[in-house]
């Protein structure tokens, strides 16, 4: 699928190898071709299947990347090395495999590495850690395995290794078939050279595997990509089907899929699956430069649901929000037009941004599409759509510098029909052509700023400089982040739109800028025979304008709202909803947020009748950020609140949260569980545990020292146990409970809740929340609440009600 983002890195990357290709071409030095000594060495960082390990690469002596030309030596259990001779100054790009390309390296995130690429300029010694294969595989037959499906790994493709038979027989589907002379192929159907096999709108394939025993009945989540139709068996047995698969053209219905299903593996070691799958329009989609065929993707259920609503609220959110921006401004610049029709830029600036919506809009529409026909028209009109906000951009250019256009307009007005044909023909192969028209009507809009010849005064200039520079920002960042060389801010990947945006409104502010400055001097000119009129005209002139940016504003702070309060809903539905009950325990809780989103989160998990497991945590900050910490925080503690040792917890999820590079963002957190009147605490960076004696009638305060989840990658987290008898309290807080100030700036402080808790020990739990709310309320007055607010009460019953 080709995300907005793509278009516009590959422009920058498309015009940066340009100049690179230009620079080689004009330089008539040779470099030296002597021979030099490349050493590989490869050390397996952990344990992995017994594979041995090969080079490939883009030479003959990297094997013309044959995964199975260069093997290299083992020099013990962790470490296999490989020398070969490169000539000085070449460019190499290689990569380490299992003598397949079903089974490559991993890095240390269990991600597939990239090419590496090398100019060799001396002898050279390279190392590449692998922290394990991307899959597995016996005798040239995969095997599914449980590792390959943890939630950081990516989804399992089945794109390769199938066996392929054109023609139509349902006893293709059954497990003992022998298949022994069908072709090995891909499935994507991209099958144009000599030697591939020759598809004939209907056929089947069959993808062997094994299952590694401790994967038998899990359950995982499969999907299918694809430009027709299909029926998929597993084991014989018909597992989904997609579309109509009929005898024609006419008969068969092809269909999209957007789904994931579950299946449960079989308990047999020997897994088949098979599909019957037809297209009688790929001759069409290949020459639209579409892969006419399919691919299925199997994942982990669990990560698939946890990322269901979250991608379909992001998907709504970010279409709608990139969508409804540009359409405002193109209805606010055409009725600019209209009503000053003198001033032609604001027209082709509206067409400009119609553009603009379009390759949102339709861009995010081709990736939900499910009619193969509704897909392939949205890629179309993508493609035009770019040609257009490209071509009127260009002239809302012209129309801002020039008095009259250049005549080298026509030849743009050309170029732009021809592409928007071409793009609407042939809508994948259209994207080179199109970021090759961008790079040369970026040129001429450069040139046009600096050629005074024929211009018009060009005031409020840095408007628009502004503008640009912080496109190039977002879109210089936007590459990074494709080529891994900078980590997503905030798990955001597509920042280039926010670039976008600005240099659309400070396009917008500098028309308006111009549009108001004209409007000045008009008003000047009339002023002596008609001040009174003038002055009228001026006053309305101003309140529409205020008008028109109120009205814009109020959209923008209604859109914010609606996502806040959309977050808000979120975060509370990520509380329980009731507490568990738990035999002799009472247990009652209270939080109060200061913010939409709130940092603070308290849940409950039980594992056995009496046995409970409650935590408390506190994340950095307020608002959207601590809310998405919230969210990985409970994602995390499904996963792990079942250890045995509480500081495991932590620990596990310190590890998982420093991982994610969430920079500035900890999360505080306190996890207690109780077991009869056995009690296991552990804390990172909490305020104390109070725990009320009622044979005393004492208060004390357990304090573990620690640091906040995602500070420090090994922190140390302890843990204490103790007892507790009937009657007994123990009250979890957050320090927006301790700090709570009052009308001077004094903080509440520890001693006074356990006060509070002391006094109020013999009542219920819910009474004794109360009575804690009761009494900070009057010690804060009527300030407001700087800290999110949390306390949960745990108290041992003294009889068995």
């Amino acid at each position: 699928m080709l995300l907005l983002k793509e278009k516009f890195s590959k422009i920058l990357l498309a015009l940066v190898v340009f100049s690179q290709l230009f620079v080689l071409n004009s330089c008539n030095e040779k470099s030296s071709s002597s021979p030099k000594l490349v050493k590989f060495i490869v050390k397996l960082k952990v344990k992995s299947f017994n594979y041995n390990i090969y080079l490939s690469g883009n030479n003959a002596a990297l094997g013309n990347w044959n995964p199975k030309a260069v093997p290299m030596e083992k020099i013990s259990d962790s470490e296999w090395t490989k020398t070969v001779k490169i000539n000085e100054g070449e460019k190499i790009e290689f990569k380490a495999n299992s003598g397949h390309w079903w089974a490559e390296p991993l890095d240390s995130n269990l991600n597939l590495y990239d090419n590496f690429k090398l100019q060799v300029v001396r002898d050279t010694t390279l190392i590449i850690n692998m922290f394990g294969w991307s899959n597995k595989i016996i005798n040239n037959i995969p095997v599914l395995y449980p590792d390959r499906f943890l939630p950081q790994r990516s989804p399992l493709v089945l794109d390769n290794l199938w066996k392929y038979h054109p023609g139509d027989n349902l006893d293709w589907k059954n497990l003992n078939y022998n298949d022994s002379l069908w072709v090995q192929t891909d499935s994507y159907l991209n099958w144009t050279k000599d030697t591939d096999p020759k598809w004939e709108n209907i056929g089947w394939f069959r993808f062997h595997c094994y299952a590694d025993s401790s994967i038998w009945n899990t359950t995982l989540a499969f999907s299918i990509s694809q430009f027709g139709a299909s029926e998929i068996y597993y084991n014989g047995k018909l597992l989904f089907s997609c579309g109509k698969i009929g005898n024609s053209s006419e008969s068969s219905k092809p269909l999209q899929n957007r789904k994931w299903m579950e299946f449960k593996v079989d308990p047999q070691y020997y897994q088949l699956f098979a599909v019957r799958y037809s297209n009688y329009k790929w001759k069409d989609q290949l020459d639209q430069g579409f892969n006419p065929g399919f691919a299925i993707y199997i994942k982990d259920m669990n990560t698939i649901l946890n990322s269901l609503q979250e991608n379909l609220s992001s998907f709504v959110i970010n279409q709608t929000t990139y969508t409804l921006i540009p359409l405002i401004l193109f209805f606010i610049h055409l009725f600019l037009f209209i009503f000053y029709p003198k001033q032609r830029q604001n027209l082709f600036y509206a067409l400009s941004l119609l553009g603009f919506a379009g390759i949102t809009y339709f861009g995010y529409q081709k990736s939900i599409a499910v009619n193969t026909a509704s897909i392939i028209l949205y890629y179309q009109l993508n493609e035009v759509s770019v040609s257009v906000t490209v071509f009127f951009g260009l002239l809302t250019s012209y129309a801002i510098d020039y008095i009259k256009f250049p005549k080298r307009w026509l030849a743009f007005f050309i170029a732009f029909v021809i592409l928007s044909i071409w793009g609407f023909l042939h809508p994948i192969d259209s994207g080179i052509l199109n970021y090759f028209f961008f790079g040369i009507t970026a040129v001429d809009i450069i040139f046009s700023a600096f050629n005074v010849k024929g211009k018009k005064k060009f005031r409020g200039s840095w408007i628009i400089f502004i503008g640009l520079i912080i496109l190039v920002i977002f879109v210089v960042y936007q590459v990074l982040i494709d080529y891994r060389l900078l980590p997503m801010p905030f798990g955001i990947n597509q920042v280039f739109v926010y670039g976008m945006l600005a240099l659309i409104i400070s396009m917008s502010l500098y028309l308006s800028f111009n549009f108001a400055f004209i409007n000045k001097g008009l008003e000047k000119q009339l002023a002596n025979v008609k001040i009174l009129s003038a002055k009228t005209l001026e006053q309305e002139r101003i309140a529409n304008k205020l008008e028109l940016e109120r009205r814009i504003l109020d959209i923008e702070n209604d859109r914010k709202t609606k996502e806040l309060e959309s977050a808000k809903e979120l975060q509370i539905s990520l509380l329980p909803q009731n507490v568990p009950a738990i035999k002799n325990l009472d247990i009652s809780c209270y939080m109060e947020t200061a913010a939409e989103v709130g940092g603070d989160y308290y849940d409950f998990f039980t594992s056995g009748p009496n046995n409970l497991t409650a935590v408390v945590g506190d994340a950095t900050g307020h608002g959207l950020k601590a809310g998405n910490m919230v969210i990985v925080t409970k994602g995390l503690l499904n996963i792990f609140h079942d250890k045995e040792e509480i500081d495991e917890i932590l620990r596990r999820s310190n590890h998982a949260i420093k991982k994610m590079n969430l920079k500035m963002l900890t999360m505080c957190l306190s996890v207690l569980r109780i077991n009869n009147n056995k009690i296991q605490y552990s804390s990172a960076g909490m305020p104390p545990l109070l725990v009320y004696r009622k044979k005393t009638n004492s208060v004390e305060q357990v304090i573990l020292k620690a640091m906040p989840l995602g500070a420090f990658y090994d922190f140390p987290y302890q843990k204490t146990e103790f007892e507790i008898s009937k009657g007994d309290i123990c009250l979890m807080i957050s320090d927006g409970l301790s700090e709570l100030f009052d009308r001077d700036k004094d903080i509440l402080g520890i001693e006074r809740i356990s006060e509070f808790l002391k006094n109020s020990a013999f009542k219920s739990g819910e009474e004794i929340v109360r009575d804690i709310r009761i009494k900070c309320k009057s010690w804060s007055g009527d300030s407001p609440l700087h800290d999110d607010l949390t306390i949960v009460v745990l108290k041992l019953m003294e009889n068995n009600s």
